[in-house]
């Protein structure tokens, strides 16, 4: 999914992925890959950003997903499309998913400074 939104928009995307297939289950798999789509599609839509990150790395206490851009970010509190302190559908799903994973979430962004997205999912002995 990543390169696809690479290759159709003007964003130079940077790939760190450690292996995690088969570590989480069906459910939470779809929840960790509907945060991933949903951070990319907030950069393609509102960031106007020329350059993106995603990392995935594991350790034995947690996997950790970092989405970051350098686009135009947005005041602290407001929705990247409006600039308003209403959150936007998206950045709720995210949350929401966030919750059901039981993980830490985190959206830090400044406007003029891009914005990056933490997701860090805690491991016990190796597992969710």
């Amino acid at each position: 999914m990543s390169k696809k939104v690479a290759e159709t928009h003007d964003l130079r995307l940077t790939l760190e992925l450690e292996q995690i297939d088969g570590l989480f289950s069906p459910e939470a798999e779809i929840n960790i890959f509907r945060i991933v789509q949903e951070s990319l599609n907030n950069i393609v839509a509102h960031a106007a950003a020329t350059e993106a990150q995603v990392l995935i790395k594991r350790n034995a206490q947690h996997v950790e997903v970092k989405i970051q851009d350098n686009g135009k970010g947005f005041a602290p509190g407001a929705t990247p499309d409006t600039g308003t302190t209403r959150r936007g559908f998206g950045l709720i799903g995210m949350a929401e998913r966030a919750r059901l994973l039981g993980s830490d979430y985190q959206i830090t962004s400044l406007p003029g400074q891009g914005t990056t997205m933490t997701l860090t999912i805690n491991l016990e002995n190796g597992r969710p």
